[in-house]
């Protein structure tokens, strides 16, 4: 595979006489490896083909345009076969009209990409996902722009979506789309009670009685019930959604006032609160609608963060159908990088350049630490994979990684750092040669 240099089994691979036009196949192993055999002394085309890659003759050939041509006995007869993408595609209208909807967000994920192939619909609610190996793909789509509800394919949620099959290089069309209007619910009049007044009494007063020699007659005063004014009664508001979630560092310890604002796309409103002592929020009172999340600690002790896997320029959607409510909106805070912790620092530099950087940290498997979990830090400016497998403990160290970004992955991308599952998408960790990036943990 000339993407990672790994072994492709199951091509196959074909000498062809040039003289007589006879031609000899067989397949490759497990491993990548074949032998072909045995064959008549002349001169050879050797051609190499796999579904999913494009097809070449050696040396390099692609398409078998002017092949060289080998004489047996020869060993070393190599192929590196350039990936032959396939591709979804389809369109998306409103449910309501009918129309096409452009700048629809439209995504492709599955766990064996790193990150999700994603796109927007062009002016005739057309779009192309390229660049897909073949494999079984969860597609969704978001509106950002126009007012409408996500869904993933087949208006599925996305929780449990429908799976789309594409074979390399092939296109797998007609994933279209109808999405529903973010249509507000027109709220429920609230009659309130009616509070009969109650009028207070005029008091009387007693006129005077001259005393005459008859002895009057005791009169008993009629008593008054005094009358208590009810509360004003408040109408209660029509049905709302509410959005509830936990911000804490990444050890799991909460952090306590950090500003957590919802955000919704259209029409534009936000809504605001802060964390409790136990880092836990919610903010109550929110219309239908997609919404984002996003932290701010406003005593700069650590980075804004937002919910979900992408970052907040492009942040991850939910969406809430007032009165229901939506929880675990959790969001995990990095702290401000200092020279023991770097910031990120993009770099084109390859390794070997002056003192070299490592990243360290706990390996573990369901919450335990674990030995023996593969541990692999891809570097991201720069092509590079440095790998170390977990000790005692869970312990392990990656060294002799050059000032850059990279990806790392535990137990062969069962998970990313910072709890990325499937390695959808990842937290870059960034190292500054010579010093250590530590603490960087993860479950496999």
């Amino acid at each position: 595979d000339e993407t990672d240099n790994s072994g492709i089994a199951a091509a196959t691979v074909c000498a062809t006489n040039t003289v007589t036009n006879v031609e000899t196949c067989t397949n490759t192993n497990a491993s990548g490896n074949y032998s072909l055999g045995p064959v008549v002394n002349g001169s050879y085309t050797v051609e190499f083909e796999k579904t999913g890659f494009l097809t070449e003759c050696w040396s390099n050939s692609l398409a078998c345009v002017s092949p060289t041509t080998v004489s047996p006995p020869a060993v070393g007869v190599d192929a590196a076969l350039a990936f032959d993408p396939g591709s979804i595609s389809g369109q998306v209208i409103g449910s309501d009209t009918g129309l096409a909807l452009p700048n629809i967000r439209v995504c492709a994920s599955t766990p064996n990409l790193v990150a999700s192939r994603c796109t927007f619909t062009d002016t005739n609610g057309n779009y192309t996902i390229g660049g897909l190996p073949t494999d079984n793909y969860d597609v969704s789509f978001f509106d950002l722009l126009t007012g409408y509800l996500g869904e993933c394919y087949l208006s599925t949620s996305c929780d449990s979506p429908t799976p789309v099959g594409v074979v390399a290089p092939g296109d797998r069309n007609g994933i279209d789309a109808s999405l529903d209007p973010d249509v507000p619910p027109t709220p429920t009049p609230v009659t309130p009670t009616p509070v009969t007044p109650t009028v207070t009494p005029t008091p009387v007063t007693p006129t005077p009685v001259t005393p005459t020699p008859v002895t009057p007659t005791p009169v008993t005063p009629t008593p008054v019930t005094p009358t208590v004014t009810p509360p004003p009664v408040t109408p209660t508001p029509a049905g709302a959604g509410t959005a509830t979630g936990v911000v804490t560092d990444l050890n799991g310890n909460p952090v306590f006032g950090v500003e957590v604002c919802v955000r919704r796309g259209l029409p534009a409103a936000e809504w605001c609160t802060y964390t409790r002592s136990d880092g836990s929020w919610s903010i109550t009172g929110l219309p239908t609608g997609n919404y984002s999340v996003i932290a701010t600690d406003l005593s700069s002790r650590y980075l804004d963060s937002c919910w979900g896997d992408l970052d907040c320029a492009n942040a991850d959607v939910f969406g809430i159908v007032s009165p229901q409510s939506a929880g675990g909106l959790d969001i995990f805070l990095d702290p401000f990088y200092s020279s023991g912790n770097p910031t990120p620092v993009a770099t084109s530099t390859p390794p070997g350049g002056g003192a070299l950087g490592s990243i360290s940290g706990i390996a573990t498997a369901n919450g335990a630490p674990a030995a023996g979990v593969p541990v692999c830090a891809t570097a991201v400016n720069f092509a590079g994979q440095f790998c170390a497998t977990s000790g005692s403990g869970g312990a392990y160290v990656i060294d002799g990684l050059a000032t850059g970004n990279y990806k790392v992955d535990f137990n062969n991308s069962t998970t990313c750092y910072r709890s990325k599952a499937g390695c959808f998408s990842y937290t870059p960790v960034g190292v500054i040669a010579p010093f250590e990036r530590s603490g960087i943990d993860g479950d496999g």
